[in-house]
């Protein structure tokens, strides 16, 4: 990391100083100021850069080194890990649980991206690739007739067709992002997967597919956010039936 002395300012007075001093971190590590590999200042050099002690900098390490954020190698230093980004953005979707206000948010956010993503898919990807996601999709209507557990089959063939738009779209932080956004969401897909919607997402699914290898801008787009906001209304239902508790 060149020049750090740039960087390191002195935190204020904060109610827990290690908490603050581990949120600074991952702060220049989320603005690209800290990458993967770089390797922090002493604890002697960087405690009095942020205006702190060594022993609260240090309860802050413990805290980032637990999150999986940093590396502490004894005798080297202290190293950032590689996805840190991906790291901080699961950890902050830990932090919910789901709720009516939140699955609406969500869902705003998934029709931005994913809808983006399906355009993308229909400049970038090949052929091959659009072909690969209409016949996973296929596929699964086909083993489903001899399944023995079609609720888990759906729930990865749904997992699936998300995820190889995402990849198709071709966009690195997407492809990063939307595993996170997708585990959050797995209790609730699963529970309404049991109600039906699965079998309708995969009619969805084809249609979308069909849109791709057409390569019709227009009509992914509408299908994808038509596809994401039945799924959002039938979550919602769900959610207002007594029997739907979330399994933490």
């Amino acid at each position: 990391m060149s020049n750090s002395k740039t960087i390191f300012n002195p935190i204020n007075q904060y109610h827990n100083i290690s908490e603050k001093i581990a949120l600074v971190i991952k702060n220049f590590i989320t603005d690209g100021k800290l990458k993967a590999g770089d390797r922090l200042p002493s604890e002697r050099d960087l405690a009095p850069m942020l205006g702190v002690s060594r022993n609260s900098l240090r309860e802050a390490l413990k805290v980032l080194a637990t999150s999986g954020i940093v590396e502490i190698r004894h005798g080297q230093g202290v190293f950032i890990k590689n996805h840190e980004s991906e790291h901080l953005f699961k950890q902050y979707l830990d932090g919910f649980s789901i709720d009516k206000s939140k699955l609406h948010d969500l869902y705003c956010v998934r029709r931005v991206l994913e809808t983006q993503a399906v355009e993308w898919a229909c400049i970038f990807a090949s052929t091959e690739e659009l072909e690969k996601i209409k016949e996973s999709l296929l596929l699964t209507k086909k083993e489903l007739l001899t399944s023995e557990d079609p609720m888990d089959l759906l729930a990865k063939s749904d997992e699936n067709f998300h995820n190889l738009i995402i990849k198709a779209s071709y966009n690195s932080i997407l492809e990063k992002m939307m595993p996170s956004l997708f585990e959050f969401l797995i209790d609730a897909r699963l529970e309404s997967a049991k109600k039906g919607r699965a079998f309708k997402s995969l009619e969805e699914h084809l249609e979308i597919a069909d849109t791709l290898l057409d390569r019709n801008i227009a009509k992914a787009r509408l299908s994808m956010e038509k596809h994401l906001t039945a799924v959002e209304q039938d979550l919602v239902e769900e959610k207002r039936h007594p029997s739907y508790r979330r399994q933490d």
